[in-house]
């Protein structure tokens, strides 16, 4: 089975695409497919970790020059590919010639859509999407979707094909398996705060230092854990903060988040991937938003009171944030609450769920049903098991 993944990273795309994305290439690489993953060269990626660290190829698809970041900030996740669509839809299907008839692509990517899906279509059996947005038309065989929401099918209704699968909802999470593992060992919580753990992913406003400030006046009575991206591009200003600070730890690009997590008490950081790692293991959380595709997520979550979620990030202080840090101090029950409520809606399954509605449908596929790669193949619909 083949199993191309494209994704990118890149101090204004952030980790997090990737990373989920790591999560199922390595899941679906453990049960013998071949997987390999297309990304754009874009500055500051992670490209050379994936191959060196992860030991998984990736074709590299040239950064346009054309394409300037260095004006500032992207207006929004339109700009994130950086270079036109069809370019990229071009470059990715050369690859896939080389590659020849995989049996999925999995795109994880803000900035393409059906017209990008359309051209690939011819090149690949079955296409799967990953998003959480619901901001744009698919022209896909699977979507997954995280996120909490009372009509999971009917956010996608107009947006994708009736014969989209469509997985939706806390239950398929990407989740690194570590999570699973330690989450069955996870210790019950009484609420006490001894230690709390500060994460903001690539952290393009510098919101770490902002939570490090906010917290410093409860040390050295609590422990801190920093944990900060190879991406984020204040990296070492962080780290100088930091060694100021009693009890206070920095853990850069590390391995062992899960059980960072199930060591803290409180966890400070950004909406995404983290925050349902968090919530798998039961560690409550202030979150902040630091894109606008947190938002959404991050209300719902909140109005499931499972975290505090305080707003985007230019809207909070370093006063309002130690404020929150210590009320949630002096109110051991609601963490306890949160605690509960969180890990109730996040099993750590997500990843295993949807490598095994691929796995069915490549075999079932090479078996001898014929997909729907091409106009001349069926399409069909597996549902996946119970569970």
């Amino acid at each position: 089975m083949k199993i191309i993944i494209r994704a990118d990273s890149s101090p204004f795309i952030g980790t997090g695409h990737v990373v989920r994305c790591l999560t199922l290439a390595e899941y679906l690489r453990n049960e013998g497919a071949d997987v390999s993953f297309v990304c754009r060269d874009h500055e500051n990626n992670l490209i050379a970790w994936i191959e060196r660290e992860k030991r998984i190829k990736v074709h590299v698809l040239p950064a346009d020059r054309i394409w300037n970041f260095g004006k500032g900030l992207p207006l929004s996740e339109w700009d994130w590919l950086g270079t036109d669509i069809h370019i990229d839809a071009a470059q990715t299907i050369s690859v896939l010639k080389e590659i020849r008839d995989p049996d999925w692509i999995v795109v994880d990517h803000y900035s393409l859509d059906y017209r990008w899906e359309k051209q690939i279509r011819p090149y690949v059996r079955k296409i799967m999407v990953v998003d959480d947005l619901a901001n744009r038309r698919h022209e896909c065989d699977l979507l997954t979707d995280p996120n909490l929401s009372e009509d999971p099918r009917g956010r996608y209704g107009e947006i994708v094909t009736d014969q989209c699968k469509v997985l939706a909802g806390p239950e398929f999470v990407i989740m690194r398996p570590e999570f699973r593992i330690v989450k069955e060992k996870t210790r019950i919580r009484d609420g006490r705060v001894n230690r709390i753990l500060v994460f903001f992913g690539s952290d393009p406003t510098n919101e770490t230092e902002k939570a490090l400030r906010a917290i410093r006046r409860f040390t050295p009575k609590i422990a801190i854990d920093v944990v900060i991206s190879l991406l984020n591009p204040f990296r070492y200003e962080i780290e100088s903060f930091a060694a100021g600070l009693p009890n206070c730890s920095c853990h850069v690009q590390t391995s062992s988040m899960a059980e960072l997590m199930s060591l803290a008490d409180l966890s400070i950081g950004a909406g995404g991937t983290t925050m349902w790692e968090r919530c798998s293991l039961g560690l409550p959380s202030i979150v902040i938003a630091v894109a606008k595709n947190q938002e959404g997520p991050s209300l719902a979550m909140a109005s499931a009171a499972s975290i505090l979620y305080l707003g985007r990030s230019r809207e909070v202080t370093v006063d309002a944030l130690t404020e929150h840090v210590s009320g949630l101090i002096r109110d051991p029950g609601l963490l306890v609450r949160m605690s509960s409520l969180g890990q109730s809606l996040v099993d750590g399954r997500g990843c295993e769920r949807i490598a095994k509605y691929l796995i069915s449908d490549a075999v079932k596929v090479r078996a001898g049903t014929r997909g729907a790669g091409t106009a001349d193949k069926p399409t069909y619909q597996l549902e996946m098991e119970n569970g």
